[in-house]
């Protein structure tokens, strides 16, 4: 049974399709025509992007919540409107599903690089060098127990001689030369043994580079606006040792950025270990967020340019695709209107206008009273009124055209 994110998921990927042969392939500049003469008009401005991006939902006893923020130890959830912080330490489980977003604001990754690595502990060039090391030593203990050795022997007598001529060994002088020569055997063994392993370990530091146990990425993040709680998402393909091509699994990384400067660029490096040794890297891509928002990005995958218009269009495309068989009334689409449009638009409303809003969501007249008689007098209010947008009405998942009545201090944002 699919879940209702990988439905929403699903049919938003086939909208893509659908919307890029709505729109997309329509000629980009009009030949305007007045007479003999005709005049080229440039195509609008391209403010936004449509883009394939990520949904992050962290498990929360049997369900699913969307990541709605990231600090720097936390993760920030918001079941049913309570604010909840999960410590990022506890290794929440992670969910990543694909979809298609909309964004004003892009996000420029440079120099992106990403490659499999090891960890201290687990990288054979380091532990053939910490052997060297070990050897070097032991093999300069070996040399000054040979030169004792040496020293006792020649220097050295057990032997001594009475009065009467008589010899006498003495047997504790002779223990400690015997010692001293015991203990030179004792370091060409330690010296052989070293030189055994330090040949072993440089046959698996040849034999054994796939061994792999960590994670090495570094890029660099130009917004072009002002970023004020930005955090980014490191979403990595990769197989375990000996799995198939397409035996896949997901890894997610996350972490809070602060604020960041337009135009101004920020190196971000990141080393995780805990791969299982031998992993096979995949692919690796980089999302950023702000305030729970996913942003474009240079290298995001089918990313599309739109115009505002193009961008309202694919929301009212996905609005009624997402509601097929609902009774619904025509509603203001905050989240695609200019807030300070908006603010301006709530102050110049006095007395009830009445919008006949179509199947598309847009404006198409603006009336002083409800019978469709009367044109609303303040042209300048009325122009403003046309530039709002709605999701539009709906009967049974088929859009319609109504007329939608607007009150002084209804319009709330």
């Amino acid at each position: 049974m699919k879940t209702q994110a990988t439905h929403r998921s699903t049919h938003r990927i086939n909208s893509f399709w659908l919307f890029l042969a709505q729109v997309l392939l329509l000629p980009g500049v009009v030949f305007a025509t007045t007479g003999a003469l005709s005049v080229v008009v440039p195509p609008p401005p391209k403010t936004h992007v449509l883009f394939v991006g990520a949904d992050i939902a962290l498990e929360q006893g049997k369900t699913f919540q969307p990541v709605e923020d990231v600090t720097s130890a936390a993760l920030v959830i918001k079941p049913e409107g309570k604010r909840v912080e999960v410590l990022m330490e506890k290794n929440p489980n992670l969910r990543v599903t694909e979809t298609l977003k909309i964004a004003r604001t892009s996000v420029a990754v440079n120099s992106l690089t990403s490659q499999p690595a090891y960890t201290p502990l687990a990288d054979p060039m380091r532990k053939y060098i910490n052997a060297m090391q070990v050897a070097d030593a032991q093999a300069d203990a070996a040399d000054v127990a040979r030169a004792n050795a040496m020293r006792v022997q020649m220097f050295t007598s057990v032997e001594t001689t009475t009065p009467s001529g008589e010899t006498i060994i003495d047997p504790a002088v002779a223990a400690a030369r015997d010692a001293q020569v015991s203990g030179l055997g004792r370091s060409a063994e330690v010296a052989s043994l070293n030189q055994s392993q330090l040949m072993s370990l440089a046959s698996e530091n040849t034999t054994s580079q796939d061994r792999f146990d960590a994670l090495k990425v570094s890029f660099d993040l130009v917004p072009e606006k002002d970023l004020a709680n930005p955090y980014y998402a490191l979403i990595a393909q990769v197989r375990d040792p000996g799995s198939k091509p397409g035996q896949v699994r997901r890894w997610v990384y996350v972490k809070s950025l602060g604020r960041m400067q337009a135009g101004a660029a920020e190196t971000v490096k990141v080393f995780q270990g805990g791969f299982p040794p031998g992993f096979i890297l995949e692919s690796t891509e980089v999302h950023v967020y702000e305030n729970g928002q996913e942003l474009a990005t240079s290298l995001a995958r089918k990313r599309v340019p739109l115009t505002d218009d193009e961008a309202f269009q694919f929301v009212v495309i996905d609005y009624i695709g997402l509601h097929k068989g609902t009774t619904a009334t025509a509603k203001l689409a905050i989240a695609e209107i200019d807030r300070v449009k908006l603010e301006y638009i709530a102050q110049r409303i006095t007395t009830t206008c009445y919008l006949r809003v179509n199947k598309q969501g847009r404006v198409a007249d603006v009336f002083a009273d409800s019978a469709r008689k009367q044109k609303l007098a303040d042209a300048e209010l009325a122009a403003g009124l046309s530039e709002l947008r709605f999701y539009p009405a709906l009967e049974k998942g088929v859009p319609i055209d109504v007329l939608v009545p607007l009150e002084p201090g209804k319009l709330i944002f």
